[in-house]
């Protein structure tokens, strides 16, 4: 069986992606919401080795640097 990866968007607001990944070994899951600059980007990655129960795999933030000013 191959894995399906969908990828979803709030449309209301387009801050909120969403991504499914289910299949063998295991499930994944992936949220992520931008804030409200849009410099930074907070999700977390959720595993179901049993593809059914999601716990967390881990979180993670990115967050837009200035190249003007780290150049300086």
């Amino acid at each position: 069986m191959s894995p399906i990866l969908g990828v979803r968007r709030d449309e209301h607001r387009q801050r909120r992606v969403e991504a499914l990944r289910e299949g063998e070994p295991f499930s994944q899951r992936f949220t992520a919401t931008f804030s409200d600059d849009g410099n930074t980007i907070t999700g977390r990655w959720e595993i179901a080795e049993d593809g059914t129960n999601y716990t967390t795999d881990f979180d993670l933030i990115y967050r837009r640097v200035d190249t003007q000013r780290a150049a300086a």
